[in-house]
């Protein structure tokens, strides 16, 4: 390797005894993406992250000229272009592959990095200016930096690269209660695979990867052996020692050549790499049968032993998508070691461990633990129904939405998870943005983190209002029909998760109330305002887009929205927190259907278009609501092995932003419709398409408002 200043270039040949051992932070699989760009007027900028080589495209012609894979921007720059990327997961960054393959004669000339823990923030330049040559790979070792989470290449003036790969090393995240349980085998907890038998097909280290993955393509495949007693393994370091409890093999995707079956190792061990022959392997699961396209869960023996590595062996080949090992932490923080510093971000406040850990003796609460995995298996099986929907976005991004100035949105929810999305991606896209949320504190941070990453000029509003309370939901809904002069879209975001029943302050349901009865007055009351920006010269039909989910479909049988006994104490004290919320997603879609469509907009002929869409399964706040609905360690533990599996809150914001500014929805005359993800629609249980139950929804949603509002508490609807 040759020095330069505080780097060292580093030969392709050495690659894998350098980087072998470090993880692509900014990869697109584990969420990696461009935040901002200086420029990308021949090739878009999100080409640099992408997981495939770069592929020749010459002589290939788009409107603005010649293709390439990668990122190449305008000419006759004075200073220089840049391109800002939010790592996957916060890490150390130890080097850098900048790769200008196929561009030659429009390469760029020079390049530099900076980087930062925040952003916007003060950056750092870890890497100066350097030479780069045409269609060829640069790599380029680094000392290791201190926390990043976000990275800015420069190049000099201007230029293309093909692709740019960041590695490093993960910081990872526990939990901040030691008996949580949680995949201590995940990406982001540090897990990492260290040995395998072979990666002939797919690499072995996208077992750990966040959520279900696309296709086989990012999973680990093995190829064809037609030996006797053949098998091939994997081990897995764990991102820290462990107790372990639960195990759960996913073959999605893997039809016909998933492995026969599978077993479990687990040893605790020092080394980095253990030997696979070592004979303190132990038995942990032993050998069982896989399925085509599924989900397994298995319960692991020996709970209560504690061990920092995992080897997983299938017979005789073929392919597995993920593996997940849930289990508690066996580790506590040396008082000699760093003091353990919190990470907080939108979606939960963790510890992330720096340094210091060693082992402890024993674990409370493991009995308990393991009385309950049988329930919880169950528990899976039903949300699980939908894991049809958990991958792919058909193509759709936050940044394919619509420009949208002159035009006003709501959105309520609007200030975590999927709403602040939306909201964000809205902003983006210049739109003037109320957000309507019950928390002012959440409202004024929201409004804060969007001008940050968008712009301080973004228009961009918060408006308290709790959806719970009808009074403040119509006196907020008129306010706001007095103060605008117009509203496009309506995104109804808001609501309560799988919770434990409570009431509203009317008194009702707290899901039923805020989930489906605070929108459909919000809405009833807007409805003038849509109307009007509906017949405005040049505009196109405003939307109203109602956020349900696909487990409207365990919504109980018994659901007749018949009398308001049922949405109060008497009929919904007892139901699980699981069939509260899946009969409010039922309200949703009948609520779009049969009073937003049926009774409000082909009465009147209006131009304004109504949609339901499902956002995936998408990790949000609502998952710390599993321990209000199943107790503090069974919902820890629930919570602990589906957000690996779920979209992120940008991908689960891609199916609503679709549904309010696509010109497909008026092409096509999709009106009522609920969509799964962008463009696909979806198929509703028989009981979102029973009329009746949809008129009793809407006659008992009247009643219920005009019994706490009066007479005059609802407009009419045409």
């Amino acid at each position: 390797m040759r020095c330069a200043m505080a780097y060292e270039v580093v030969a392709l040949e050495d690659f894998h005894r350098v980087f072998g051992s470090t993880t692509e932070l900014s990869s697109v699989s584990i969420g990696g993406q461009v935040v901002n760009v200086s420029d990308e007027f021949f090739a878009e900028a999100y080409q640099l992250l992408l997981v495939e080589p770069p592929a020749s495209l010459a002589k290939q012609y788009g409107p603005n000229g010649e293709l390439y894979s990668g990122w190449e921007t305008r000419r006759h720059n004075p200073t220089y272009d840049w391109c800002t990327i939010r790592l996957g997961t916060t890490g150390t960054i130890t080097g850098f592959d900048i790769d200008t393959a196929h561009f030659n004669g429009n390469e760029a000339p020079e390049a530099s990095v900076d980087v930062a823990y925040e952003f916007p923030s003060d950056w750092k330049e870890i890497l100066p200016k350097v030479r780069l040559e045409p269609s060829r790979r640069h790599l380029y070792k680094i000392p290791a930096t201190g926390r990043t989470t976000y990275v800015r290449l420069r190049i000099y003036p201007d230029g293309g690269i093909a692709r740019f790969r960041i590695y490093g090393h993960v910081v990872p995240v526990f939990p901040a209660n030691p008996v949580e349980p949680f995949d201590l085998a995940h990406i982001f907890s540090g897990g990492k695979v260290v040995a395998t038998s072979d990666d002939h097909f797919g690499s072995s280290s996208n077992l750990l990867l966040p959520g279900r993955g696309i296709d086989m393509g990012d999973g680990w495949e093995t190829k064809r052996s037609h030996a006797k007693d053949h098998r091939d393994w994997v081990t897995i370091k764990l991102g820290a020692p462990g107790y372990l409890t639960t195990a759960i093999i996913d073959t999605i995707h893997f039809k016909g050549n998933f492995p026969e079956s599978c077993d479990i190792r687990g040893i605790c061990s020092r080394e980095q790499e253990p030997d696979v022959n070592n004979g303190g392997w132990k038995m942990i699961l032993s050998p069982v049968k896989l399925g085509p396209n599924l989900m397994h869960f298995f319960q692991l023996n020996s709970p209560c032993e504690q061990y920092t590595h995992v080897k997983v062996s299938i017979y005789p080949d073929g392919g597995i998508k993920r593996v997940r090992i849930i289990g508690t932490l066996a580790v506590k923080t040396d008082p000699d070691a760093k003091e353990t510093t919190a990470q907080e971000d939108r979606e939960r406040h963790d510890i992330i461990v720096e340094e210091g850990w060693e082992i402890l003796e024993g674990i409370e609460d493991v009995d308990y633990i393991l009385s309950q995995i049988t329930s919880f298996n169950k528990t899976m099986n039903i949300i699980h129904k939908a894991k049809d929907t958990l991958a792919g976005n058909a193509g759709f991004q936050q940044t394919d939405t619509a420009d949208l100035r002159g035009r006003t949105v709501l959105v309520t929810g609007g200030t975590l998870g999927i709403g602040f999305e939306v909201a964000k991606a809205f902003a983006e896209s210049r739109a003037r943005v109320l957000l309507l949320s019950r928390k002012v504190e959440h409202g004024d941070d929201a409004v804060s983190q969007i001008k940050k990453l968008v712009s301080e000029g973004s228009d961009v509003h918060f408006v308290e209002c709790d959806l719970g309370n009808l009074a403040t939901v119509k006196q907020v809904a008129d306010k706001i029909g007095r103060e605008e002069d117009r509203l496009d879209i309506v995104v109804a975001d808001a609501g309560v998760g799988v919770n434990a029943f409570a009431l509203s302050l009317d008194g009702i349901d707290r899901h039923f109330a805020v989930n489906h009865l605070g929108h459909f007055l919000l809405i009833n009351r807007l409805l003038p305002l849509i109307r009007s920006t509906s017949k405005m010269p040049s505009t196109p039909p405003p939307r109203i887009v109602c956020i349900a989910s696909e487990l409207h479909r365990q919504a109980p049988s018994s659901t007749r929205f018949a009398t308001k006994d049922e949405v109060m104490e008497q009929g919904s004290a007892d139901m699980s927190g699981l069939s509260l919320y899946a009969r409010t997603k039922l309200a949703n879609i009948l609520f779009t259907k049969f009073t937003l469509v049926e009774r409000a907009i082909r009465p009147s002929g209006d131009r304004i278009y109504v949609l339901a869409t499902h956002p995936g399964a998408v990790h949000t706040g609502q998952q710390d609501q599993f321990k209000e609905a199943y107790g503090q360690l069974f919902g820890q533990l629930l919570k602990a092995v589906t957000v690996p599996f779920m979209r992120n809150p940008e991908q689960g914001s891609l199916s609503t932003l679709w549904a309010a500014t696509s010109d497909e929805v008026e092409k096509n005359g999709w009106q009522g419709c609920y969509f799964t993800d962008p463009g696909q629609l979806g198929k509703e249980s028989n009981q979102a398409h029973d009329a009746q139950l949809g008129e009793n929804l809407h006659n008992l949603s009247e009643q219920l408002v005009r019994e706490k509002l009066g007479p005059d508490g609802l407009l009419p609807w045409h």
